[in-house]
């Protein structure tokens, strides 16, 4: 399956940067996958042409994390609606069954984007989000999937140093509890 790019300058400059105007992409290519499949496809024939891509969002954001400042490939998953046959209504993400189905696809969804070389983190408090594993059944924090466990207490411990008397964005970016697991560790000698 081929998936046609868009090249037109005047078609990729609303992808090129977010709401704060800050940041202004160099994208040379648009992807719009219109299912999982096609998305899935693109990005391993990036990865294995080692094109970069980035993941546009809504571009309501003021961080510039949608902004493909490196060029390469900006692609939109604008258009991509699952089947309603895929989630019935016993499946309604309100439902706390449903609920744990999104987790678990969101959970594949994000590992595969770190395996392939991407990034899941966001603007909107990264480190307060949790994801469920389906092999431990446990919440594990959204960064832990990129960084490990070893990873985010080295985030936490330069945090630490930064920061030892917690007052400043407290789980915004490392959980709470992990930040507190230094402090007293670092307390305790």
């Amino acid at each position: 399956m081929t998936i046609k790019a868009i090249t037109d300058k005047k078609e990729l400059q609303k992808y090129q940067e977010d709401e704060s105007s800050a940041f202004l992409g160099t994208a040379t290519e648009l992807i719009l996958p219109r299912n999982e499949q096609e998305l899935a496809e693109m990005l391993e024939s990036a990865t294995a042409a080692g094109i970069l891509v980035t993941v546009s969002g809504g571009g309501t954001g003021i961080t510039g994390s949608r902004c493909p400042i490196h060029g390469g490939q900006v692609v939109s998953t604008e258009n991509i609606r699952t089947p309603q046959t895929e989630c019935p209504d016993e499946y309604d993400v309100v439902s706390e069954q449903g609920y744990t189905v999104y987790l678990n696809r969101y959970a594949k969804l994000a590992a595969t984007a770190v395996k392939l070389g991407g990034t899941i983190s966001a603007e909107h408090g990264v480190g307060k989000k949790q994801i469920l594993l389906n092999e431990s059944g446990n919440m594990i924090p959204y960064l832990e999937i990129m960084f490990g466990q070893t990873g985010l207490k080295v985030i936490a411990e330069i945090k630490h140093q930064l920061d030892p008397a917690l007052i400043l964005n407290v789980g915004n970016m490392v959980p709470k509890e992990l930040l507190e697991q230094v402090k007293s560790e670092k307390e305790a000698g």
